[in-house]
């Protein structure tokens, strides 16, 4: 039986927004096609927002029909000229394109909006473990350590120090604020390769320390000073009650397949219902002295900057999907960095509703570029050979070639995830095994 308690009904409402996303998306997307027919001089015949009964129409001076329909869950801008002979092939290829490019580059305003009004969710620059013989041990890095500034330049949270100074092999100089005093310690990331628990590989530059602020979940404690907790979430729980205020060794299952083992120091102050069955908080841990990542206020310019930086992320981690379908690896669609602190929880949902409409805009955009009939992807493509032959294919020769093209494409990704295979199915078969010893 479901215990209603646990339920959060925010979550719901967010899932109840997302069709009324799409329908936003979608609008967009046929309002790029109907802006560039404007532009270009192409008759548009109508503009239909919705599907059903028409509840309001109107005709206005350029003979373009305009409907708002009863259920807000289409939208369609029929445009007439476009097998006109006359009209010049890089018109209507614009025009085409029109489409995806606002989702494109829609992802962009919404996170600088959303950047603008509320700021950017962002990670503390303090430490809260270090890695036993990581580099950062290695350099004379402490828990509580906070980072001030990379090499003089200031930085108010980790986006900043990851940006300045995590280059395997590049020492930078850290400016610490430890007990009161600034200090300067040198330090130098290494390049840490592997192969993940999903079966996919994985290469970053690591420091060996923990920035993170978020709960972490005591199943995934495997010792405590030595003594061995795997299984056992009581004894973990346990073990760190007993360890509040000292420094303390904890093993953590990393997503490597191994156990790495951290000095971290909790307080009873950040995990006051670590005891508490009723709670949430009773199955996890809080290592540092604040719970959570934070909104950072920045200027307009930065924004505008983090904004366009992380479009090109997305727009880069959504053109190596299909390539990486065995597993969907979580990290080409997971929010950079999110806050989940009770006291910003609207600001919280709307972070997630402006993530999951910058991945729908994307994946319309991407999805509408693919060479199937009635997609924009079918016309470009006939466009294109158009204005090289420069000549229409006909109806056969059309069909031929953008089977083809859909063909290769398959292929492509096809080809590309087979190695994925066997450590996708193990993967799988691993976390079933852990499912089953759970019950």
């Amino acid at each position: 039986m479901v215990d209603l308690r646990s339920l959060d009904f925010s979550d719901f409402v967010l899932f109840a927004l997302i069709p009324f996303v799409v329908f936003f998306i979608l609008t967009v997307h046929e309002f790029g096609h109907y802006i560039a027919a404007r532009i270009f001089g192409i008759p548009v015949k109508e503009v239909s927002i919705g599907i059903g009964r028409e509840i309001w129409t109107a005709q206005d001076k350029r003979k373009t029909l305009w409907s708002v329909r009863l259920y807000p869950i289409w939208a369609h801008v029929h445009i007439t000229g476009f097998t006109d002979a006359g009209r010049p092939v890089w018109q209507r290829f614009l025009t085409v394109l029109a489409g995806p490019f606002v989702n494109f580059i829609l992802p962009f305003f919404l996170l600088l909006l959303f950047f603008t009004l509320a700021g950017q969710p962002s990670t503390p620059p303090i430490l809260t473990g270090i890695e036993i013989g990581g580099a950062g041990d290695k350099a004379g890095l402490r828990v509580g350590d906070e980072v001030l500034a990379v090499n003089g330049t200031p930085v108010a949270r980790f986006k900043d120090i990851y940006r300045l100074s995590y280059n395997a092999g590049d020492q930078s100089l850290y400016q610490i604020r430890r007990d009161g005093e600034i200090i300067e310690i040198p330090v130098t990331p290494i390049m840490m390769e592997f192969t993940d628990i999903d079966g996919i590989d994985r290469q970053y530059p690591r420091l060996g320390v923990m920035w993170q602020h978020k709960p972490l979940l005591l199943k995934h404690v495997y010792r405590v000073n030595g003594v061995d907790t795997k299984d056992d979430i009581d004894k973990a729980r346990e073990l760190i009650e007993h360890n509040f205020g000292r420094d303390t060794v904890i093993g953590f299952y990393s997503n490597d397949d191994k156990v790495h083992d951290y000095r971290v120091r909790m307080s009873k102050d950040s995990n006051p219902d670590i005891g508490n069955r009723d709670h949430d908080d009773y199955k996890m841990v809080f290592l540092g002295k604040t719970r959570d990542d934070f909104y950072f206020r920045a200027s307009f310019l930065n924004n505008v900057t983090e904004a366009a930086r992380q479009t090109a992320e997305l727009i880069r981690k959504f053109a190596r999907l299909p390539f990486q379908l065995l597993p969907i690896d979580s990290e080409l669609v997971s929010p950079p960095a999110a806050v989940s602190d009770d006291k910003t929880w609207l600001t919280n949902k709307a972070y997630i509703l402006v993530h999951i409409a910058c991945l729908t805009s994307l994946f319309m955009a991407f999805f509408n570029l693919l060479p199937l009939p009635r997609l924009d992807g079918s016309l470009l493509v006939l466009y294109i050979i158009e204005a090289f032959s420069r000549k229409a294919l006909t109806r056969r020769q059309k069909a031929i070639t953008l089977g083809l093209l859909f063909f290769a494409f398959y292929c492509a990704v096809l080809f590309s995830n087979m190695d994925n295979v066997p450590g996708y199915i193990d993967s799988r078969m691993k976390k079933l095994q852990e499912f089953m010893n759970d019950q």
